[in-house]
């Protein structure tokens, strides 16, 4: 064997073992080509499409109306994904406050709530870009049960409003009830303590209230 064949072959050794150890990889295949690949399907640092990342700023900035959003865009904040992300958001200024959510009104552009503690009531909205538009402390004594029956982003399944509207979607003909929704509200029972959905819708047929009774999502209609 020859020595230059020799040292490439070391050096191809000791660049196997540097990916195995680093979980690197490397890309043999050319520069040119690699870049006219990514360059054809342009996403956002989200992951999503381009259009998503353009149509949540549209609707999210400043004078925007988040209410044009529909529940079956790809950007609505009742997808799991969506919902996750902006229920941690909520949560770290819940956490921040030390108080706990009164309930939450999840609706497709925007998610409201109120954090009561033992001094103030903040009132709160989050934007399907993440971003609270409003933080708004209220002085207000602190109500020791409605204090003990809040909730936190733990209670809350990211997936249950896809579920619910898959089900209503099963009970009724036309339109998905995806894209008829006006709004959501998870909070706990009075009574039970348990986390309860309902669910109203702004078109199609009726019914179009809806109540999903604890985890087991069992829906009924309102009135």
């Amino acid at each position: 064997m020859t020595r230059g064949r020799f040292t490439i072959l070391v050096v191809a050794a000791a660049l196997v073992a540097v990916v195995a150890v680093t979980g690197l990889s490397v890309d043999f295949s050319g520069g040119d080509d690699h870049k006219n690949k990514s360059s054809k399907t342009p996403t956002a640092t989200t992951g999503e499409p381009k259009h998503a990342e353009e149509r949540r700023k549209e609707v999210s900035k400043p004078g925007g109306d988040p209410d044009v959003v529909r529940g079956n865009e790809e950007i609505s904040l009742t997808r799991p994904r969506n919902l996750t992300r902006a229920l941690a958001v909520l949560e770290h200024r819940r956490l921040k406050a030390e108080g706990v959510f009164e309930n939450l009104r999840i609706a497709p552009g925007r998610i409201d709530t109120q954090v009561r503690n033992s001094r103030q009531i903040i009132n709160l909205q989050v934007r399907t870009d993440f971003s609270i538009p409003f933080d708004h402390p209220t002085d207000f004594p602190g109500d020791e049960e409605a204090i003990a029956n809040g909730i936190g982003a733990r209670d809350v399944d990211v997936n249950a409003p896809t579920e619910i509207l898959s089900k209503i979607d099963r009970r009724r003909d036309g339109s998905t009830a995806a894209a008829d929704l006006d709004y959501m509200v998870v909070d706990r029972g009075l009574i039970d303590h348990k986390i309860e959905w309902a669910v109203f819708l702004k078109r199609g047929p009726r019914p179009r209230s809806w109540r999903g009774d604890g985890r087991s999502l069992r829906l009924t209609p309102i009135g």
